[in-house]
C-alpha cells in the first residue's frame, strides 16, 4: 500500500513538472533602459519569460534589445493590471529591427517619444483594451492589450520599446515561444511570485499572512496536543514541524491569491493549475508532519530518508518558499548521522 501511494505521488509530481515546463514563464523584474544605448539586453528571446516593469511618467519610453536569426518566431504580449481599466493608461508597443515592414500609423508624436535606430523597420501595436483574464501560475489577473506573433525577416539586432504619451503605470511583457527552465529558475519561482505580488501593490505582510498564520496556528495546535498527552517533542522535531507547516502554508498562500484574484476577474481553466500547485504542497506537508511525529516515537533511518525525499519533492512543487524543505533536509540528515 505504501509503495503504491509513493508511486502515485511520484507520478503526480512528474506530471505537474511537465505541465509547468510546457506552460510557465520565467519571471523578470527590474528597471529597463531609458534609451536605445542603455536598452536591457535579452540574452535568449526564444525562451519564455515575463517582464514586470513600470512607466513612471507620461511620455517615458523603456527599451529592450535582442538578437534573432532569420526565420525565428517571435511572440509577445503586452498587458496591464486591471486597476488601470478606468484610466487613460494604454501603453504602446514598438518593435524595431532590420527587414520589418513599417507600420502605417507612424506619427510625429511617436518619433518624438521613442528613439528609433537608423535603417530599420518599425512596427507599432496599440490596440483596444481586451477582457481581463486570470493567470494560474502566479496567480494574478491582467488586461491584454497586444498579442504579437511574427517571423523575424532578417538576422540582426532588434529592439522593442514600451511607452505611453499621456499617462503612466505598470505593465507586463511576455515573450513566449520556447518554454524551458534552469534548475535555479525553477526553484526561485515562489520567491519571484512574492516579488510580483509586491510589484502589483500588495503589502508584503498581507501576502505572507496565510503562510505565517499556518505556522503559528499549526505549532500551537501541535504543542497543545502534546501537552494533553503529557509529551513534549524534541527541539529538532519542532524545527522540522516548522518546515512542514511552511510547505502547507505555501499551498494555502496560493489558494489565498487565487480567491483574491477571482474577486476581480471571472474564473477560467487555469484555476485547475493553481489548485494542483496548491494541493500538492499541502499533501506533502501533512505527510511530513505525520512522518515527524512517527520519528518522535521511533527514530528510523528509513523514515528520515523519506523525509528528505519529500522535502526535495516539495522544492520542485514550490512548497515552503525554499526555507521549509531546507529545514527538513537538515533535520533528516542530522538524524541519520545520529542514528548511525
Amino acid at each position: 500500500m505504501r509503495i503504491r501511494t509513493s508511486l502515485i505521488i511520484a507520478s503526480f509530481i512528474l506530471t505537474i513538472m511537465l505541465i509547468q515546463r510546457a506552460s510557465g514563464h520565467v519571471s523578470v523584474t527590474g528597471e529597463p533602459g531609458e534609451t536605445l544605448e542603455t536598452a536591457v539586453e535579452i540574452e535568449d528571446p526564444t525562451k519564455s519569460f515575463v517582464i514586470y516593469s513600470e512607466l513612471h511618467e507620461e511620455g517615458e519610453a523603456q527599451y529592450f534589445k535582442f538578437e534573432m536569426d532569420s526565420g525565428t518566431r517571435l511572440r509577445m504580449t503586452l498587458m496591464i493590471p486591471t486597476e488601470y481599466a478606468s484610466t487613460l493608461f494604454r501603453p504602446t508597443l514598438v518593435i524595431m529591427g532590420p527587414g520589418l515592414t513599417n507600420s502605417s500609423n507612424i506619427s510625429d508624436h511617436i518619433t518624438e517619444h521613442v528613439e528609433m535606430p537608423a535603417d530599420t523597420g518599425i512596427m507599432i501595436f496599440n490596440e483596444a483594451l481586451q477582457l481581463a483574464e486570470y493567470e494560474g501560475f502566479t496567480p494574478s489577473y491582467f488586461y491584454l492589450l497586444e498579442d504579437v506573433s511574427l517571423t523575424v525577416p532578417e538576422t540582426g539586432v532588434y529592439y522593442f520599446a514600451v511607452y505611453d504619451e499621456t499617462s503612466h503605470g505598470r505593465y507586463v511583457i511576455t515573450i513566449s515561444y520556447r518554454k524551458t527552465f534552469t534548475i535555479d529558475e525553477w526553484l526561485l519561482v515562489p520567491i519571484n511570485v512574492i516579488s510580483i505580488h509586491i510589484w502589483e501593490g500588495q503589502n508584503l505582510v498581507l501576502v505572507l499572512a496565510p503562510l505565517l498564520l499556518t505556522v503559528v496556528i499549526g505549532l500551537f495546535l501541535i504543542h497543545k496536543k502534546q501537552r494533553e498527552n503529557e509529551k513534549i517533542a524534541k527541539p529538532t522535531t519542532y524545527i522540522g514541524l516548522i518546515g512542514g507547516l511552511l510547505i502547507i502554508g505555501s499551498g494555502i498562500l496560493l489558494f489565498y491569491q487565487m480567491v483574491w484574484a477571482l474577486l476581480f476577474v471571472p474564473a477560467n481553466l487555469q484555476i485547475l493549475i493553481t489548485s494542483i500547485f496548491g494541493i500538492l504542497p499541502i499533501l506533502l506537508g501533512f505527510y511530513t508532519l505525520r512522518t515527524l511525529m512517527r520519528l518522535e516515537k521511533e527514530p528510523k533511518i528509513a523514515d528520515n530518508m523519506k523525509l528528505i525525499v519529500v522535502a526535495i519533492a516539495s522544492l520542485f512543487v514550490w512548497g515552503g518558499l525554499l526555507v521549509g524543505p531546507v529545514l527538513l533536509v537538515s533535520i533528516g540528515l542530522l538524524s541519520i548521522i545520529q542514528l548511525r
